[in-house]
């Protein structure tokens, strides 16, 4: 287990051995009612456009009752880019960090980085004690952490990683499941601070109780039944709000409670209750009993490796490892891994020796009678072989206990040596009179007869599971649930290398099977908990079956065995991605994740799997200067980018992807070919080129930058689905706004809820992570919320409001396009929806969190819908649930236009068609009209007056522009394009 040092002992008196996992109310007692009667008009005026206000794609609650909180990466890539607080932290520390936030609160939860050095290597456990408790003081407020007493509790040490972990108090009484913990990592002559973990703490309320400890007691026991045995763990707090096996979220506001321990003995039961001091209702209830609920009809002996006892699998010898030998009068012994014994002896008379099922990490208890030993008279000097006839089923439950409870022990002191969390006989209870049943209970570990419809459940991976929980309860304490069930059948699986656990359970059937890929979160973190449990037993099992084709079957069972047992240390106790980090901290060998770990990939597909995304680490920034409009057919358009690796990792490649409007999924790859030498691997600058295209045309297009390693990174963020663009052809503006001092005939409402739709500066406060802080070009945007009146600058929740243009006349126009720039942060669909409307249809709504970082310019086709129409209405909706709220829309420079076909184009002066402008272009003039020179292949370029006629000035102009300095000729000039006057002059 490593070191521990104990930095504040009263707090462990106080939060007792066994802690509930922290959970929170599901999404769908959060929201309250849902309206999805969204078809009535905004107004009497508008009632022939009803239709418009559809309603969202239906969704059942009961199947989506948990809404993902933590798992949506590019809502945290965002608030990594703009939230204040983790700005300010930066700031203070001097250190380059991420960090994984709460959603509702907005506030960092776990936080890792480059690390920031805090002490030589040579500082001792005192002085780096003291500098994390002075880190916690520091620190605590800027992570939105209540100002409350963060008592020291232990450190735990594994390699050089080391922890310090801290709990909670307020007016002497614990916080239950706060932890505020805090890294170090051991790189090279120093101790670096590298990561910092604050779950499960809560804002305290001062009411005063009403209900007390008697009262709280017979609450319980009515819900429970009255022949309960009750015993009261002590009073604290706890977050409020029902607590369920869900989700582990940032500060919440604390409840005091009563909790107790209760137990059953018909049925069998253990539970852990709390009840609210305050009004008396029960917050939480749960059973710990961890029943096999599966059937079966077989029955007989025999536990040959890893079956049960049926007749198809007869008993077969094992060794007795393990064993207390007792010599009378002589003394004890244990036997060795092969069941061997020596007893020294120097006597030649027989001796009465005893063999029994203990020893120093098992004792064994049988509820159908006496313990089965074995009595015999030995010998001295004759070698014995002593077998336990195991001739009853009760009598094979008992060795099986006995052999497989030593074998998990031997199976964790292989991982951990210096593990002592279970350096003690461990009671392993067998035989008892509920069937179809195991369970680990107060330290103990028990196993019921067979059933009709059932085995005995006393055989290898089902004492290997209930041995799982005792570890995790020894180590780390009791969080009854699906994360307890989920490491104990990974235990399991790993112990025996094989993903099936509870073989032949029923008839032939497996019990469970960690090899599953149909086990995510969140969708099914709400189920029944061993089912639950196998996210993360299947996420372990994946990511073994992906090492092994990177290291080889032993060397990956050998580190994912380590990353299960290390991983612990950190406490997460309940299934979201934050697990993942724990296991990423784990693998990682130089204290810094943000530049990966040496085995990111296989971690991040193992748990990704199972929908624990492993953080989506950036490791390019990029800069350019994206392409404009325009009527260049011929091309190639030139992109330069500057690309910079957030690592020392060098790179590898930079590719430009691009597609047409014609083909919007069909992307093309352009390798980018570096424009400046660089001395530095990690930097450069790279130049790719697209080909021209036919006009009018539609270039999209996105950049992806790769290291040495593998790892890629794409600007922007939002791409393929929202990438830059720019079109070939002649632009005809239709309508265009750049939002400036006045409302210039737009209008908004609200169909439902608030209108909060205003003009004006962005986040006026600066406060809020989500939206911008400036417009993209002054002076205004449109927005919701923009922060002003002491809003918080996120749009409400339950609202259903509209942006309205004013009519727009296309009557003659074709190909009509809407752009404009947004940074529009919205939660994904079917909970929250940002809208595009024309004339009543939907163009554009989102499918998933949209969560801009920076001004994007999107483009629509609304051809379809706005051609030759005089009155082209143009809205945008926002419409919202009652949970989770971002920043919604902010829109600048509105702008409506066709593109039409360019036509010739030319560069004014460019007489030769040489691709230059000199002295040579009038000299090529001159010779064609007046000495019988070759005819000019483009009338227009040489037409350098442009009016229309080709003669001597022309000529003159050329010399006076190129030679002379002097006026410069008129567009298009300079670059290829069109001739704005129209003339009889001709151009191939």
């Amino acid at each position: 287990m490593g070191s521990t040092l104990l930095l504040g002992m009263a707090i462990a008196t106080l939060i007792g051995a066994h802690a509930v996992a922290l959970v929170y109310p599901s999404r769908a007692s959060a929201m309250g009612s849902v309206d999805t009667d969204r078809r009535q008009p905004r107004s009497p005026g508008d009632a022939a456009l009803g239709d418009r206000y559809v309603a969202p794609p239906s969704w059942n609650e009961s199947e989506s009752s948990v809404e993902p909180w933590v798992d949506r990466p590019i809502v945290q890539r965002a608030l990594n880019r703009t939230s204040p607080s983790l700005k300010q932290f930066r700031d203070q520390t001097g250190a380059d960090w991420r960090a994984i936030f709460d959603l509702e609160s907005q506030m960092p939860i776990v936080l890792f980085g480059s690390g920031a050095v805090v002490a030589t290597s040579t500082a001792s456990d005192e002085h780096l004690a003291a500098v994390a408790a002075g880190l916690v003081e520091q620190h605590t407020a800027v992570l939105g952490l209540p100002a409350a007493n963060w008592v020291g509790l232990q450190v735990t040490e594994r390699g050089r990683l080391r922890l310090y972990a801290f709990v909670q108090q307020f007016n002497g009484i614990p916080v239950r499941g706060s932890r505020l913990q805090l890294s170090f990592f051991r790189r090279n002559a120093h101790w670096v601070w590298v990561r910092l973990d604050g779950r499960g703490v809560v804002d305290i309320a001062v009411d005063p109780a009403s209900i007390n400890t008697e009262t709280a007691e017979r609450i319980v026991r009515d819900a429970i039944g009255r022949d309960a045995d009750i015993t009261p763990v002590g009073t604290e707090y706890v977050p409020g709000g029902r607590l369920a096996d869900t989700q582990l979220r940032g500060a919440q506001r604390g409840r005091l409670v009563h909790s107790f321990e209760a137990r059953t003995t018909n049925p069998a039961a253990h539970y852990i209750a709390c009840v609210d001091a305050h009004d008396g209702e029960i917050r939480s209830l749960y059973d710990t009993t961890c029943y096999l609920d599966l059937i079966g009809d077989v029955s007989g002996f025999g536990s040959p490796a890893l079956f049960p006892d049926v007749p198809a699998h007869l008993p077969v010898q094992l060794p007795l490892a393990g064993m207390t030998v007792t010599a009378a009068g002589i003394g004890s012994t244990l036997t060795d891994d092969n069941g061997s014994f020596t007893i020294p002896h120097t006597g030649t008379n027989p001796v009465d020796v005893t063999f029994s099922l203990s020893g120093p990490f098992v004792e064994l208890f049988n509820s159908a009678g006496p313990v089965f030993v074995s009595a015999n008279t030995l010998q001295p000097g004759s070698p014995a072989s002593i077998t336990f006839a195991s001739t009853t089923q009760e009598e094979v439950a008992q060795i099986n206990g006995f052999v497989h409870t030593n074998i998990a022990h031997a199976f964790v002191k292989s991982l951990d040596p210096l593990n002592t969390a279970l350096d003690f006989p461990i009671p392993c209870v067998t035989n008892s009179g509920t069937s179809c049943n195991a369970f680990y209970l107060d330290g103990e570990i028990h196993f019921a007869v067979a059933a009709s419809d059932c085995v005995n459940t006393c055989y290898s991976t089902i004492v290997y599971h209930e041995y799982g929980h005792a570890l995790l309860d020894q180590m780390y304490g009791f969080d009854p649930g699906a994360y307890h069930e989920g490491m104990a059948d990974a235990f399991t699986a790993l112990l025996i290398d094989d993903p099936n656990i509870g073989l032949e359970f029923e008839s032939g059937a497996v019990l469970r099977n960690v090899d599953t890929m149909d086990r995510t979160y969140p969708e099914h973190v709400t189920g029944e908990s061993h089912d639950a449990g196998l996210i993360i037993g299947g996420a372990f099992w994946d990511t073994l079956v992906a090492l092994d084709s990177e290291l080889g079957h032993a060397a990956a069972l050998e580190l994912t065995r380590r990353l299960w047992l290390d991983h612990m240390m950190f406490q997460t106790g309940v299934i979201t991605p934050l697990l993942t980090i724990d296991v990423l901290t784990i693998d990682d060998d130089d204290g810094n994740l943000l530049n990966g770990t040496p085995h990111y990939d296989a971690i991040a597909a193992g748990f990704g799997a199972h929908g624990l995304d492993a953080p989506n680490l950036e490791f390019f920034t990029f800069q350019l200067d994206p392409a404009s409009d325009t009527v260049d057919e011929m091309g190639p358009y030139a992109i330069t980018i500057d690309v910079a690796s957030t690592t020392s990792t060098p790179l590898d490649s930079v590719s430009l992807l691009y597609s047409l409007a014609t083909a919007p999924d069909v992307w093309i790859t352009i390798p980018a070919v570096e424009a400046t030498p660089s001395t530095d691997p990690t930097v450069g600058s790279f130049a790719a080129s697209i080909p021209g295209q036919p006009s009018p045309a539609c270039v999209r297009y996105y950049i992806v930058a790769t290291d040495t390693l593998g790892r890629d990174t794409q600007y922007p963020i939002s791409a393929p689905e929202a990438p830059l663009s720019f079109f070939v052809g002649t632009i005809d503006t239709i309508h265009f706004d750049d939002v400036g001092t006045d409302d210039a005939g737009v209008s908004h409402s609200a169909v439902t809820g608030q209108d909060d739709w205003q003009r004006g500066v962005p986040n006026v406060q600066g406060n809020n992570p989500w939206d911008p802080l400036e417009p993209f070009s002054a002076p205004n945007v449109w927005g919701n919320d923009l922060n002003n009146f002491g809003w918080n600058g996120d749009y409400p929740d339950n609202t259903q409001s509209f942006l309205s243009l004013p009519p727009i006349d296309c009557s003659d126009a074709s190909g009509v396009k809407l752009r404009y720039h947004r940074w529009l942060t919205v939660e994904s669909a079917p909970f929250d929806f940002a809208r595009v409307w024309i004339n009543g249809v939907v163009v554009w709504q989102n499918t998933s969190d949209v969560i801009d970082t920076e001004w994007t310019e999107v483009t629509h086709d609304i051809s379809a819908h706005a051609d030759g129409d005089p009155t082209v209405v143009i809205e945008f909706e926002l419409q919202s649930n009652g949970f989770l709220e971002f920043g919604g829309w902010n829109l600048d420079d509105l702008h409506v236009f066709s593109v039409g076909p360019v036509g010739t184009t030319f560069v004014r002066g460019e007489c030769n068609a040489d691709g230059r402008l000199d002295i040579a272009d009038p000299i090529h003039l001159l010779w064609s009209l007046f000495d019988g020179g070759s005819s000019l292949a483009c009338e227009d370029a040489c037409d350098a007056d442009d009016d229309g006629a080709l003669g001597i000035d022309d000529a003159i102009a050329m010399l006076h522009a190129f030679l002379l300095d002097g006026p410069p000729l008129p567009a298009p000039r300079g670059e290829v394009g069109v001739d704005p006057t129209t003339d009889t002059l001709t151009c191939d």
